[in-house]
């Protein structure tokens, strides 16, 4: 495919269904990421193709997978609650081999793109210091 993307065609299917954005985007793209939103929560497939300024489209991406998720920052274990289980529950996880939060961006409370020790730290400080608000990608 020739340079110069101009269209992205995105399909996203969720069980049976199918939801053609067909064209998501008409503009010149400035960018390479396609905000899921306006969806039901639930599990979605979806591949793309693009067309260059020549109109020529390409072939489609292989299918990938998107969970979109209610979540609340900070509540690493689910339980609609930010507290001290949540600290324990992101330490286990980081140090002893424990459960991954569902899903994972949900203790990644400083927006850093992976979950550490500083998420921990931003936890306790949120709780008990009346630090900044926890920041979820």
């Amino acid at each position: 495919m020739k340079a110069g993307i101009r269209t992205i065609d995105i399909l996203i299917l969720m069980v049976a269904l199918l939801y053609a954005c067909s064209p998501a985007k008409t503009a010149a793209l400035t960018d390479t990421s396609y905000q899921f939103s306006g969806h039901d929560y639930g599990i979605y497939y979806y591949k793309v193709r693009a067309k260059d300024a020549q109109g020529q489209w390409g072939d489609y991406s292989l299918v990938d997978k998107i969970v979109n998720y209610i979540f609340i920052c900070g509540d690493a274990d689910g339980n609609d609650k930010i507290n001290l289980l949540d600290v324990s529950f992101i330490i286990n996880y980081l140090y002893r081999g424990g459960p991954a939060p569902v899903p994972v961006t949900s203790a990644d409370v400083d927006h850093s793109g992976k979950v550490n020790l500083l998420d921990v730290s931003g936890i306790i400080n949120y709780l008990y210091r009346h630090g900044p608000d926890l920041s979820c990608p």
